[in-house]
């Protein structure tokens, strides 16, 4: 069950009580039971149910009618409990959420919603944190176009660690997969004192939702302190198909998380096979690059159907058929044209700057056809929603400058699920531009190009790939990991 507004997975009570059953199986035997977002309250019963010795509950929500009727139920089934349930935001009932003194062993339970701050910032939810954890060690591009859309349970699980650093608890919450991987990579900056960490993968039929999602299970001890060491854990699964696991095949039982080699910690997504690949990491890397940013495909990428001399007659993805200067208009690949490198035909793009300085109508004004046609198609430029277009002039892209005019480049498509290095020569005669999904190298010559590519696409670098990047991730090789990448 999905509330719309809050973007919340109620998670059923037959799962409920499978998950309570697992924990108790696995040693888990609470005094004290907290749900920070309980819902329609079922992991509170199904623990009052699985568990023997449960004296305290503690619970908060944002949704008054479900703190009215979880009130009234659990007056009913268990008129000896004085559980404390809060109508509210999580983020402002720190106090409220503490336990008794006398509590020993409390176990946080729940399953936070699965939904971004933008989503919950558009249904004008209150139930949203004051800022981002600090989690994504994302620089330039990559940071303006997405990193500031965080997932909701990543604040709830980092408040909650901080909230009950200085108590011994174990935190057991349904989380997407990245949630996990975003908060063992934080980790190592707040210290936690983690004792043991498991991800146990779910199936989709739970949720009947396309979500790669799981299980956390954090422990805690405040004696330990906060060693990077325990910020590792090995991806198991709860209840996963056959055909499900073949699926997670690439993340099932791999250990992933903090390393320590040569005295230095490395965030990483297969330790063990990190440790044979290690040698490829280092801060001296590649000038790497990513691809142009427009968002407006259907105006700037065009099919050429006809030139003749110095005009053409070109086609946008709206179906209108317009001529234009052919030097305006540069060879062009997606992601898929670079993965599929030599295999499918080329686009091409109206790139309306040269560099991130030059004024579009500056440069455009050499092309008096294509100033025309962007003029036609104002509205749609002004349209453009991301805000790395913010205080830059009308008809400016993103991601131009000397190094996407290079005649060769050694490009990657970072969409994809195993690593191809392409290089990438002009076409007629004119140097090639690429989207955002795709990183490259510059080179003013193709023997430099053609050397760079056989030692990227060498066992070493292609193993040391596999070992640090997360497989289920959108944009797999990103800047941040094809950065890690040593110089030959």
């Amino acid at each position: 069950m999905v509330s719309d507004n809050l973007g919340d997975f109620q998670t059923p009570i037959e799962y409920t009580a499978k998950i309570v059953g697992f924990l108790r199986e696995s040693g888990v035997s609470p005094d004290t039971i907290i749900e920070p977002t309980f819902g329609t309250g079922n992991f509170i019963k199904s623990s009052l149910e699985g568990f023997e010795n449960v004296k305290n509950v503690i619970g908060v929500e944002v949704q008054e009618s479900y703190v009215r009727s979880l009130r009234e139920e659990l007056r009913t089934l268990y008129p000896n409990l004085r559980p404390r349930l809060i109508h509210g935001n999580i983020f402002d009932s720190q106090d409220k959420l503490l336990p008794p003194k006398s509590a020993r062993d409390i176990l946080i339970i729940g399953n936070p919603p699965w939904v971004t701050i933008t989503h919950l910032s558009k249904l004008n939810s209150d139930n949203v944190p004051s800022k981002r954890p600090e989690s994504s060690g994302e620089k330039g591009l990559d940071l303006l176009t997405g990193s500031s859309n965080f997932d909701i349970a990543e604040s709830i699980l980092t408040y909650l660690l901080e909230t009950f650093k200085n108590h011994h608890v174990t935190i057991a919450m349904l989380c997407k997969t990245t949630v996990n991987q975003k908060l063992l990579k934080q980790a190592k900056r707040y210290r936690w004192s983690i004792t043991n960490w498991e991800f146990l993968l779910i199936s989709r039929r739970v949720f009947g939702v396309n979500v790669d999602a799981g299980l956390i299970v954090i422990r805690t001890d405040p004696s330990v302190h906060g060693d990077p060491s325990n910020y590792h854990c090995r991806i198991g699964e709860l209840d996963l198909t056959s055909k499900e696991r073949l699926h997670y095949a690439p993340i099932l039982d791999r250990d992933t998380g903090w390393i320590q080699l040569n005295g230095r910690f490395q965030f990483v997504f297969d330790r063990e096979l990190y440790r044979q690949y290690h040698h490829i990491d280092s801060k001296k890397s590649y000038d790497w690059r990513q691809g142009i940013k427009h968002d407006l495909s259907k105006v700037v990428v065009l099919d050429k159907l006809h030139s003749n001399g110095e005009m053409g007659l070109y086609q946008n993805q709206n179906g209108e058929q317009i001529c234009l200067e052919n030097n305006a208009l540069l060879p062009f690949l997606k992601g898929s044209h670079v993965y599929n490198y030599g295999r499918r035909p080329h686009l091409y793009i109206l790139a309306t700057q040269r560099s991130l300085s030059e004024n579009p109508l500056e440069y455009l004004r050499d092309y008096p056809m294509a100033l025309a046609y962007v003029t036609q198609h104002r509205h749609m430029f002004e349209k453009r929603k991301s805000r790395v277009y913010k205080g830059r002039p009308l008809y400016s892209m993103f991601g131009v400058g000397e190094y996407s005019f290079a005649p060769y480049k050694v490009a990657i498509a970072s969409m994809y699920g195993s690593p191809s290095f392409k290089l990438i020569s002009p076409i007629e005669n004119k140097p090639v531009l690429m989207d955002d999904t795709c990183y490259f190298i510059s080179f003013d010559t193709y023997e430099d190009a053609e050397q760079v590519l056989k030692y990227l696409n060498s066992e070493e670098v292609m193993g040391f790939l596999d070992s640090i990047a997360y497989p289920l991730d959108k944009r797999k090789y990103k800047m941040k990991v094809l950065k890690r990448i040593k110089r030959m």
